[in-house]
């Protein structure tokens, strides 16, 4: 076991893997760069020169050349850097890797990651802020993964790049200076959630930062109030979507708060919801909450995008609404000042200068 940050983790991930595996690639935009991509490739491209190289801006023909590799038994993983610019791959994507395995009876497994950035922070705007996950999660033929700590995106990377499906890994980027212990474990199915907390008051269904920022939300109140009995889902895969785990545990507890990293309309905090519903609709004693972005792109400006995102005051305020504690105006002003210490809306981490 060793105690890693999230980029360290990509980075010993990828490593370890092309260290085992001859057939395993990794190319890009920025791979062999200085900066390695927040240092998730970094010396990557000198350990494996043969293996690791840059690509031209041309996101459609790398990913067409991605299939072709994995068509060749090659395992490749290409990082497009931002969600958004894998917009411009969209058709390789969908029309190609996602049905490859069903047109050919089988036969023809994709093998391949394709790793993108997500997240918040220092002027993104309306086109690089962007998660997307709930598009690709709607289409057959894809993993759709949203890692939430290093241990989890160091085995979806181990396990997933010998799939027979291809992945897509969505890395927030408030992540990439979280610390966490990272122990590769033999068997990790990259298709299932996993319970954080136990509780039996309130479930909560997280993904990717929000999970890490609901963490830290339940130790601070359990530091003032230990009665908070809260059960924490850590998503982990979109599609497939473990259903049957959060059905579980709304069953016991009888309330719901999903955050989702994407809009509200169409969203994957909708679909389980919509799931639930039809399953049982008598399972909820009261309304779910669903804490998703607003319904129009992020402004640029820092003052205008202050009350963008889930802030941690308005989940906590999410979970004092559901839960039956009756505190204290003491209390809660002590669990406000705990909340809302220096959080910042735009700035993950101190060394945190731009985007790339």
């Amino acid at each position: 076991m060793s105690k890693l940050r999230f980029s360290d983790a990509i980075n010993m991930a990828i490593d370890d893997s092309m260290s085992e595996d001859k057939s395993i690639v990794i190319f890009g935009e920025g791979v062999p760069d200085p900066k390695s991509i927040f240092g998730t490739t970094k010396n990557l491209n000198i350990k494996y020169p043969n293996r690791v190289f840059d690509t031209p801006l041309s996101e459609n023909a790398m990913t067409g050349i991605a299939l072709g590799l994995s068509n060749a038994n090659l395992k490749p993983i290409l990082v497009h850097q931002r969600v958004d610019f894998m917009l411009l791959s969209m058709d390789q994507i969908i029309n190609n890797i996602a049905k490859w395995y069903f047109m050919f009876n089988e036969n023809m497994p994709v093998s391949l990651i394709i790793r993108v950035i997500i997240g918040r922070g220092w002027g993104q705007g309306p086109q690089h802020y962007q998660s997307l996950h709930s598009m690709f999660a709607s289409i057959p033929g894809l993993k759709v993964l949203m890692p939430s700590s290093p241990n989890s995106v160091y085995n979806m990377i181990r396990h997933g790049i010998h799939d027979k499906n291809p992945i897509l890994i969505f890395e927030h980027r408030w992540l990439f200076d979280l610390v966490g212990n990272v122990n590769f474990q033999k068997k990790f199915n990259i298709s299932k959630s996993k319970i954080v907390h136990r509780g039996d008051m309130l479930t909560i269904v997280s993904m990717s930062f929000l999970t890490a920022q609901s963490i830290e939300i339940i130790k601070k109140l359990n530091s003032v109030h230990n009665k908070f009995s809260i059960e924490l889902i850590d998503l982990l895969s979109v599609r497939p979507l473990d259903i049957k785990t959060i059905i579980n545990s709304v069953k016991k507890t009888r309330k719901l708060i999903v955050l989702d990293t994407g809009h509200s309309e169409s969203s994957i905090a909708s679909e389980i919801i919509s799931q639930i519903v039809r399953k049982d609709h008598r399972i909820l004693s009261c309304n779910p909450i669903s804490l998703c972005l607003k319904g129009y792109p992020l402004p640029t400006s820092h003052h205008l995008s202050k009350d963008y995102y889930q802030s941690s005051e308005k989940i906590l305020s999410s979970i004092l609404s559901l839960v039956d504690i009756n505190l204290s105006s003491e209390k809660l002003k002590q669990i406000l000042k705990l909340i809302s210490k220096k959080e910042q809306h735009d700035i993950p981490y101190k060394n945190f200068t731009g985007p790339f």
